[in-house]
């Protein structure tokens, strides 16, 4: 069924990211929206990308390459405003998280002092706590350390949570009340609870014995968020358990499509080409049932946006 996008979250903002040379990059990956900030990772080999909360680009945040300061790819990014520092996570096997200020200058790394395949690392004041992807020989699923690297905690891995590849992920965007964690070498989506140090599961996924499928979970504070590949997306209230498959649409701007969903730290975050987004305007303006305030609010949009230039965030705030 379709759903208004106003039933998951408070409020949107739709930001346009200023069309400047060195701003251009792939398909966003990892974004962190704050409260005067947009970081952005794509695919492909670009750089970090820095932009003003209005979406003027400031500058990149690293580069491409083997040196000091520099990375082939990235597995995750952190923003912390109150400290004025970024936290870059290697893809694969990292021993390091990479550390810059706002001024894109690099500073001392953090040690990690476990080594996973795979790692989503959460930067605090004192602790660093990462969730993992582990294959055979590694010794964490979940783990705490200080910021040089001292193992405070760590949870081994069950048989089962073991990779075999790195065709599989982890995924963890803290968009529920936890340290939410899905290793899609399982069907469980966990909750890392550090006072007693141990995974406790919140949600799982039952699939018919004759299927395969790849999928991947979330949560958010009203629902668990079901991504099935070819097949869709599956909403679960928890107060109900009742789950339907739902095709999202951002009432805020005229019921315009919001498939690709995303975000991080309780915020709905969706980064669309501008090509892209026009198409879904064209569409939304083509329904005899548009409103007329909606009406006039897309074809404002549609004239200021051009199809070459720089990609659109949709940012808002899920309900709790």
């Amino acid at each position: 069924m379709e759903i208004a996008l106003s039933n998951l979250i408070d409020n949107c903002d739709m930001i346009q990211l200023e069309t400047h040379p060195d701003a251009f990059f792939d398909r966003a990956w990892h974004t962190v929206v704050t409260e005067n900030y947009i970081l952005i990772k794509s695919y492909g080999r670009h750089s970090v990308k820095l932009f003003e909360r209005s979406g003027k680009f400031i500058r990149n945040i690293g580069s491409i390459g083997k040196g000091p300061g520099e990375y082939i790819s990235l597995y995750g990014i952190q923003l912390d405003e109150k400290k004025e520092l970024i936290y870059l996570t290697p893809f694969a096997n990292a021993k390091k998280i990479m550390v810059f200020n706002l001024l894109g200058e690099s500073l001392p790394d953090i040690p990690l002092g476990i080594v996973s395949g795979k790692v989503r690392a959460y930067i605090g004041d004192d602790l660093v706590t990462c969730l993992c992807m582990p294959f055979d020989d590694q010794t964490a699923i979940a783990f705490q350390q200080d910021h040089k690297g001292t193992i405070k905690q760590f949870v081994t891995p069950l048989d089962a949570q073991f990779a075999q590849s790195f065709d599989t992920e982890i995924f963890s965007y803290q968009n529920g009340f936890g340290l939410e964690m899905h290793n899609t070498v399982v069907d469980t989506l966990y909750e890392y609870n550090t006072t007693e140090n141990r995974l406790v599961p919140r949600f799982t996924l039952q699939t018919p014995d004759d299927q395969k499928l790849y999928f991947s979970l979330f949560e958010l504070p009203k629902h668990y968020y079901v991504w099935i590949a070819k097949t869709g997306r599956l909403l679960v209230n928890k107060d109900t358990g009742e789950s339907r498959f739902v095709k999202l649409k951002n009432d805020f701007f005229g019921n315009i499509d919001a498939e690709s969903w995303g975000g991080n730290n309780g915020q709905f975050i969706n980064v669309t080409a501008a090509i892209d987004l026009k198409e879904k305007i064209e569409t939304a303006l083509n329904d005899k049932n548009i409103k007329d305030e909606d009406r006039s609010r897309l074809l404002d949009i549609n004239k200021k946006i051009n199809e070459e230039d720089s990609p659109v965030v949709f940012v808002g705030q899920y309900t709790k």
